[in-house]
């Protein structure tokens, strides 16, 4: 015999259809689920760490996974990753991601998720790395490509509110600085471990993300700068928690590390 729970909470819905048994054994965990999900739609103010696009700004607005889902019109697996990976991205405060996180998403969106997807979830994110929806930032974690985040965040919060804000501090606008003017407004000039930061930023605002000591060392030469060290560099930056590893070979702009960099024009 099969039992059918229908939970609506403001504007979450939950739908579930199953024997009886099964729905005994696994209420704990699906009350769980809701519990997760109501406390994120609770919080008024989510800040966004989408490296990509710039300084983020704070969303006053958030969605669970089930209003993601039905906003982006989620009807197989492949959607359902999708809409998961904008959930964690727009609303979590992750900028990359792992497949767990992925499964974690995907099993609260109680109205969509079928066990099938968590036994193909790794052939479905392959594939969509493939495809390019998904980038592979290494070390097992993965993220959004910026434009894909941005059409996302225009489907999910409209033209009203945004993540992406063209208006910096103090009007700053990073891609108009030349990398030469970056390092001289920061007092960088006999500094390598900045000169290496300095860099990083140019290039992280450039999109390219994420970034190798090569990427950054080439970055450099255009202007006739060669470090000592560049390993070292990205250690100290590192230690500083300026520059976050994502792979042994690849590496992140942080948080602390944009702040840490200033532009004047």
């Amino acid at each position: 015999m099969t039992a059918k729970i229908i939970l609506k909470m403001g504007d979450l819905e939950f739908n579930f259809e199953g024997s009886e048994n099964f729905i005994k054994e696994e209420l704990v965990e699906l009350m769980t689920s809701i519990k997760g999900l109501l406390e994120y739609e609770n919080k008024k103010i989510v800040k966004s760490n989408a490296f990509a696009s710039g300084a983020a700004s704070s969303v006053q607005q958030t969605l669970g996974i089930n209003s993601v889902a039905q906003k982006l019109k989620v009807k197989d697996g492949k959607d359902l990753v999708l809409a998961s990976a904008a959930k964690i991205s727009i609303f979590g405060e992750k900028i990359k991601f792992t497949s767990k996180d992925l499964l974690l998403e995907m099993r609260s969106a109680v109205s969509y998720f079928k066990e099938s997807y968590a036994t193909n979830l790794n052939r479905q994110i392959n594939r969509m790395t493939k495809e390019g929806i998904l980038n592979d930032v290494g070390g097992g974690y993965y993220s959004l490509p910026i434009d894909q985040l941005k059409g996302l965040q225009e489907i999910l919060l409209g033209g009203d509110h945004t993540i992406f804000s063209d208006d910096k501090p103090q009007d700053i606008k990073p891609l108009s600085v030349p990398l030469v003017k970056l390092i001289k407004i920061n007092g960088f000039e006999s500094n390598q471990v900045g000169k290496f930061l300095a860099a990083t930023y140019f290039l992280t605002k450039k999109g390219v993300i994420p970034m190798k000591t090569s990427d950054v060392t080439s970055a450099l030469r255009t202007l006739q700068i060669r470090l000592t060290n560049a390993t070292e560099c990205l250690n100290k930056n590192i230690k500083k928690g300026y520059i976050e590893k994502v792979s042994s070979h690849e590496f992140i702009v942080t948080d602390d590390g944009e702040a840490a960099i200033r532009i004047k024009e």
